[in-house]
C-alpha cells in the first residue's frame, strides 16, 4: 500500500469510527424527516379550549354574520351596556371582546377587538373576512336600492363573486429528452433545488472546516513534523482532502438512504405525500385541487438521477476546491484564532454563492443564475437551483469544465503553501509571505 492510500485509510477510518459520527450519521435523517413531519402534524391539532368572544353590535347588522365555529363562540351582548361591564369579565367568561361602535360600510375602523392576550391569527382572521363580506353585501345592496342598477344584476354579480369557478389554476407540462410531455410544478422545483442547494453548501462548508482543523491540530501538536519526515507534504495534504472528503461522501449516501426509506414509509402511512397541508396545495394549485395522486406524478417527472449524480459530482469538485483553500489555511497558521483572518474572505464567497442561489430560485434562467453557475466559487451552490428546472447539457459541461479546472489550480497553490507553512511555527504570515511560498521552487 501507497503513503497516499495509507494517509487516506487513515484520514477515513479515523472519523468513520468516532462515535459522534455514528450517532449523527443515523440520528440526523429522522431530524430531517421530522422537521418535515411535525409541523405539519401540530398545524392539524387544535386547541381544545374553547373561546368564547362578546360581541357588542352598536348597529344590529353584524351580529348574525359571526358565527361559532369549533374553537370560537360568538355571543351577542347588550350593546347599551357599558364597556367596562364587560371588560370586568375577560379572562375569567370572555377571551376578548368584539366591540362593532358604527357601520362599517361607511366606517371602516368602527370596530376594536379587546383581549388580555393576543389574539390568534385565525381568530382575526375569521373576523375580518366575515365582515368584510357583509360589508360587501351591504355596498351591493345599497345600489340596488339606489334605483342605479337593477336588483337582479346585483344577484347575478354576488352569485360571480362567490363561484369558486373563479379561482384558476395553472397547470405546467415539460417535455422530456424523448418528446413526451410530463406535469411539473414549480413549487416542486424550487423546494428540490433549495433543498440540494442547502445541503451542499453545509457539507462544503463543515467538511473543508473540518480539513482545516485537522490541519491545525496535527501542527500543534508537532505530528506533522514526524509525518513529512516519510511522507511528502502534497501527499499528506491529497490524502488529508481525499479521506475527509470519502467521510463526506459515506455520510451523504447513508442519509440518503436513510431519508428516502423514511419518506417513502411516512407517504405509505398517510397515503399521501409528506408535505404540510399549505405546501401541497401550494404544489397543485390550491385546496380544491389537491390531489395525491397528482402531486405523485410531479415528483416523479422530476430526472432525480440527473439530480443526485451531479450532486455528487458538484460536492466533489466544489469540496475538493475549497478543502485545499482550507487546507492552505490550517498549514499556514498554528492556532484556531489566526485562522480567522484568513477564513472570512472565503465565508463570504461561500455565502454569497448560497444567497445568490436563494435569490436565483425566483429567476433560474436570469443573469445572476447564469454566471454563477459558470463561475467555478459558486457554480457549486447555485447550479443545484437551476437544475430541477432543466438546464442545456453545454452548460452544465461548461459549469463542470470550469470547476475541476479551478480545483486543480487551487489544489496546486494549496499545495505550494501547505510545503512550506506546514513546518513554519510562531509566526502568523502575511498575505505576501504566502504569495512568496507560491513562488518557491
Amino acid at each position: 500500500m501507497t503513503p497516499l492510500q495509507l494517509i487516506i485509510e487513515r484520514e477515513y477510518l479515523a472519523r468513520v469510527k468516532k462515535k459522534s459520527f455514528i450517532l449523527l450519521t443515523i440520528l440526523m435523517p429522522f431530524l430531517f424527516v421530522g422537521i418535515a413531519l411535525v409541523p405539519a402534524f401540530l398545524s392539524m391539532v387544535k386547541d381544545s379550549g374553547e373561546k368564547t368572544i362578546a360581541v357588542i353590535d352598536k348597529t344590529g347588522l353584524y351580529t348574525t354574520e359571526l358565527q361559532s365555529s369549533q374553537n370560537y363562540r360568538f355571543i351577542s351582548v347588550d350593546p347599551d351596556s357599558p364597556l367596562v361591564s364587560y371588560m370586568m369579565k375577560l379572562d375569567t367568561d370572555y377571551f376578548g371582546i368584539l366591540d362593532i361602535s358604527g357601520d362599517l360600510s361607511q366606517e371602516p375602523k368602527a370596530v376594536s377587538f379587546l383581549s388580555e392576550k393576543q389574539p390568534p391569527l385565525d381568530l382575526l382572521s375569521m373576523i375580518e373576512n366575515r365582515l368584510s363580506e357583509k360589508v360587501k353585501n351591504q355596498k351591493l345592496e345599497g345600489l340596488a336600492h339606489s334605483g342605479s342598477a337593477d336588483s337582479a344584476a346585483i344577484a347575478q354579480v354576488l352569485a360571480v363573486i362567490d363561484s369558486k369557478s373563479n379561482n384558476i389554476s395553472v397547470s405546467t407540462l415539460r417535455k422530456d429528452k424523448e418528446g413526451e410531455m410530463k406535469e411539473s410544478s414549480t413549487i416542486v422545483a424550487s423546494i428540490v433545488g433549495g433543498v440540494f442547494t442547502f445541503l451542499i453548501y453545509m457539507f462544503i462548508m463543515a467538511y473543508g472546516a473540518m480539513v482545516m482543523q485537522a490541519v491545525v491540530e496535527e501542527k500543534k501538536n508537532r505530528i506533522v513534523e514526524v509525518m513529512v519526515s516519510t511522507v511528502r507534504p502534497v501527499n499528506l495534504l491529497v490524502g488529508k482532502i481525499i479521506g475527509v472528503g470519502l467521510v463526506g461522501m459515506t455520510q451523504l449516501i447513508i442519509w440518503g438512504i436513510l431519508i428516502g426509506g423514511l419518506m417513502s414509509v411516512a407517504t405509505v402511512f398517510t397515503a399521501a405525500p409528506v408535505l404540510p397541508a399549505s405546501g401541497a396545495e401550494a404544489m397543485i394549485g390550491g385546496a380544491d385541487s389537491f390531489d395525491p395522486a397528482q402531486t405523485i406524478a410531479i415528483l416523479s417527472g422530476i430526472n432525480w438521477l440527473e439530480i443526485i449524480l451531479l450532486f455528487f459530482v458538484y460536492f466533489i469538485g466544489g469540496y475538493m476546491m475549497y478543502a485545499s483553500l482550507f487546507a492552505a489555511i490550517g498549514a499556514a497558521v498554528d492556532n484556531d484564532q489566526d485562522t480567522q483572518q484568513f477564513m472570512m474572505p472565503i465565508t463570504f464567497i461561500i455565502l454569497f454563492a448560497f444567497y445568490a442561489g436563494l435569490y436565483s430560485i425566483q429567476n433560474p434562467d436570469g443573469p445572476l443564475a447564469f454566471w454563477c453557475s459558470l463561475f467555478p466559487l459558486s457554480s457549486p451552490i447555485v447550479m443545484m437551483v437551476r437544475l430541477p428546472f432543466g438546464v442545456p447539457l453545454w452548460e452544465k459541461l461548461l459549469s463542470l469544465a470550469l470547476l475541476f479546472a479551478a480545483f486543480l489550480l487551487m489544489a496546486w497553490l494549496a499545495a505550494k503553501i501547505y510545503r512550506v507553512g506546514i513546518l513554519m511555527y510562531g509566526k502568523k504570515p502575511t498575505l505576501k509571505e504566502m504569495i512568496r511560498w507560491i513562488k518557491y521552487k
